[in-house]
């Protein structure tokens, strides 16, 4: 019995009552019970000591385990999202990216933890149940037999109710980021229309199902572990009942012990059962989020970035030869499109919108490939080149810019880490900034909120040209970039620009003729066809497509068509 006290010491839990407390009996000992009891309490301060440090270390390597997967998956989903393909960006909400990125590998930890969980309850059960297994073979049998009837009957069906709900929560959730996220950018439209009590109605039906949901799952969850207990008790009653029924007071007397021990270390191993189909189920609650993180780490990658050949410095320039593209294979946004921009010199794409300048843009960065005819770099295919070193050489500036919610130092230093503030002053100088900024008390310390939201438009757009400029590029690329300017402003940057540095090859895609009228040459683009080229000069000479234009938007200025055609032919 002194073996039954240790184990029941091991167990974290006493001897019961009805087994005794303590069997020392000195006659069955060599030693005396003084020694025997100093053996005992070593032994229980040694093996004590002994589980503590193991259930400890267990402990600590599954923490170290989860926070490594965790981690690991974390790193995973933001470098596919950001090594995605481009359609990703507008195939799929932002929200719905963002709570992808930030939610998804929060699966693994919880799978972890139940995973960690589920392996010491597995070892509990193995070594109780070799032990009772000495006890009575027959009842471990009933035991099994009861144990697989839980998992299958209870448990199983639990874990799929309860994937379905956790799955429901996961869409309901990303779809309330997503609203969110709407929310925070078009705050100012929302409230012009008045349209608050909409938006809120829409995010509160998305946390009314999330939290149904959440909610349905954890009462599901609770069912496994009262039903378990639930049935050992009526089947240790049933065996109660039947042992009286069917045993002679002989045959109880001998049995009747036995099943107690055998109930004991059932009810012992109960809850390590029940942990285990805790376990189980709490998988369940992982599995949404585990699939949505392996979505989103197996998102196609975009193939373009590779090359096997490093982008060339410009000598001679850029050609697009017979270079066609087509966004759904049928409708061609360019068609057999030629030209050439000259290295060091300024080369201008106008045309109305939609007519192909911004997918000429992409092709050129090379995030599209033409599906017919080839883009060169003096003598290499664009298609061979490696993107990044491609992009290296470029400074590019939308129309719509990207600012992060820092200072203008914060902003401008995001591109090109490790600027000099006099670098900065320069970059801000060409791009007819200085004066604003410091202008400001805080100067390039002057938070300008997300999204530059505390700058205007035009402010931004500057600030955006200073960005570019600031990795000293040898190809800027302007893809109206100006557009928020008044004229006299613009007309202030790009003179800057286009006089600042001799040997840099610039690139101007704009709607307005005024912001192109100084570039080296002009390429008219219309309906995905490059129609004119030449100085503006020539192209007005020539009464073309860019005649027309620079006509149509004269008169819009002046009021009167008689002037602008005056102004156009003198």
């Amino acid at each position: 019995m002194n073996f039954l006290f240790l184990g029941s010491s091991i167990l974290g839990q006493e001897t019961p009552s009805v087994l005794g407390v303590t069997f020392l009996d000195p006659l069955s000992f060599e030693y005396s019970q003084r020694t025997t009891l100093i053996l005992l309490g070593t032994s229980f301060a040694v093996i004590t000591t002994l589980r503590f440090g193991l259930l400890t270390v267990y402990s600590y390597l599954g923490v170290q385990w989860s926070r490594i997967l965790t981690g690991n998956l974390h790193k995973q989903v933001m470098d596919g999202v950001i090594s995605a393909r481009l359609q990703l960006f507008s195939e799929v909400p932002i929200g719905e990216i963002l709570y992808g990125l930030v939610s998804a590998p929060r699966g693994a930890e919880e799978a972890v933890d139940n995973v960690v969980s589920g392996i010491s309850s597995i070892l509990m059960i193995l070594v109780v149940g070799l032990t009772l297994s000495l006890v009575s073979p027959w009842l471990i049998l009933i035991a099994a037999v009861v144990g697989f009837l839980y998992f299958g009957t209870i448990v199983l069906p639990t874990r799929e109710r309860v994937r379905r709900y956790q799955q429901l929560r996961y869409e309901c959730e990303s779809r309330g980021t997503e609203i969110s996220g709407d929310v925070i950018n078009g705050i100012r439209d929302i409230r012009v229309v008045a349209a608050e009590a909409k938006w809120v109605a829409a995010f509160a039906d998305e946390v009314d199902q999330w939290e149904a949901a959440n909610g349905r799952a954890k009462f599901h969850s609770s069912l496994p572990a009262p039903t378990l207990q639930a049935g050992l008790l009526i089947l240790f009653a049933a065996l109660a009942v039947l042992a009286a029924l069917v045993l002679s007071p002989e045959g109880l007397a001998t049995r009747l012990p036995v099943l107690g021990v055998f109930a004991y270390g059932v009810l012992r191993v109960y809850p390590a059962v029940s942990q285990l189909g805790g376990n189980w189920v709490g998988l369940a609650h992982a599995l949404p989020f585990l699939q949505a993180a392996e979505e989103w780490t197996e998102y196609p990658r975009d193939t373009l970035a590779a090359g096997t050949v490093q982008a060339p410095h410009l000598r001679k320039g850029i050609w697009f030869q017979g270079v066609s593209f087509s966004y759904d294979g049928h409708v061609p946004a360019l068609d057999s499109v030629e030209f050439h921009i000259e290295a060091g010199k300024t080369t201008a794409l106008v045309g109305a919108s939609g007519v192909g300048k911004s997918t000429l843009i992409d092709l050129m960065l090379k995030f599209r490939l033409p599906g017919e005819g080839t883009i060169w770099l003096d003598d290499d295919d664009l298609a061979s080149v490696v993107r990044q070193s491609w992009l290296d050489h470029i400074g590019f500036v939308g129309q719509d810019t990207f600012f992060f919610a820092g200072t203008i130092k914060a902003n401008l230093l995001a591109w090109q880490p490790h600027a000099s503030e006099e670098e900065m002053r320069s970059a801000c100088q060409q791009a007819a900034l200085l004066a604003f900024i410091d202008s400001l008390r805080g100067g390039l310390d002057t938070v300008i909120g997300e999204r530059g939201i505390t700058v205007s438009a035009g402010q931004r757009q500057r600030l955006a040209i200073a960005r570019a400029l600031l990795r000293k590029p040898d190809i800027l690329i302007l893809d109206e970039a100006t557009s928020s300017l008044d004229g006299e402003t613009e007309s202030q940057v790009l003179e800057l620009l286009f006089n600042g540095s001799m040997s840099r090859t610039t690139v101007v895609i704009s709607h307005r003729l005024a912001t192109v009228r100084n570039a080296d040459h002009i390429i008219v683009i219309d309906k995905g066809l490059v129609i004119e080229q030449g100085t503006h000069e020539y192209l007005l000479a020539s009464h073309g497509r860019y005649w027309e234009l620079f006509l149509s938007q004269e008169a819009s200025k002046l009021g009167t068509t008689s002037e602008a055609t005056r102004r156009a032919e003198g």
